[in-house]
């Protein structure tokens, strides 16, 4: 493992913007949402509000049941 290089989260400065293919597809054409198997529902959770804590996800809360 290289720690001097792959510390943290590796967040960028400033603003970025992504680029999509136009001939990926669209999202107003949803996935059905996949179920998740009750025995890791807390360990997703628990995951899930880490990552919000840390600002590298937002509002997840609407995923519903897990």
């Amino acid at each position: 493992m290289n720690l001097t290089v792959f510390v943290g989260l590796g967040l960028f400065s400033g603003e970025c913007t992504i680029d999509i293919d136009s001939d990926a597809i669209s999202a107003d054409t949803p996935s059905p949402p996949r179920r998740v198997p009750q025995a890791l529902s807390d360990r997703i959770k628990t995951w899930l509000n880490r990552m919000e804590k840390l600002q590298v996800i937002t509002n997840f809360h609407w995923l519903g049941k897990l």
